[in-house]
């Protein structure tokens, strides 16, 4: 990592239902300085957040309208670098699988071990970054060679 680079926000966006669940959470990451965005529902996480961003998300599984599943199939479908954690108080073996396939970065059954939710979502905020890092480096390797000359082509 370059040291002259300002580290990004550590940031999770949590999507629960659950105000309560919400609330936990938000304050669990706030224990070890990160920062949170709570939604309610996977409409309201999709009107505030770009797809296209990597993200670490913490996703419930049963929501009102779009479901979690549905959600992480559209983040998929979008292509998008997102570390998901799918979380859900009715866990079962098919929707586990069905959550992994379409790329859930970790699966976590309610009610949950928070600090072993912590350091999943650690993991999950460096994937992340690492993302964030290979997308700027990959964006000055072409800036760089914009510049360069047909010959030097």
């Amino acid at each position: 990592m370059d040291p002259k680079r300002i580290p990004a926000r550590r940031r999770v966006h949590i999507v629960d239902d659950e105000p309560q669940v919400r609330e936990a959470l938000a304050l669990m990451l706030s224990t070890a300085q990160i920062d949170a965005t709570a939604h309610e529902s996977a409409e309201a996480y999709l009107a505030a957040a770009p797809l296209g961003e990597p993200v670490c998300l913490i996703l419930d599984n049963r929501l009102p309208g779009i479901s979690g599943l549905e959600l992480l199939k559209r983040i998929a479908e979008a292509g998008a670098e997102a570390a998901v954690i799918m979380m859900t108080g009715h866990g079962d073996v098919p929707t586990a699988v069905a959550a992994m396939k379409l790329g859930a970065f970790h699966f976590v059954e309610k009610p949950f071990d928070a600090e072993a939710l912590l350091n999943s979502v650690e993991e999950a905020l460096s994937r992340a970054e690492a993302i964030q890092d290979l997308q700027a480096e990959a964006l000055a390797f072409r800036s760089r060679r914009e510049l360069l000359t047909q010959r030097e082509n």
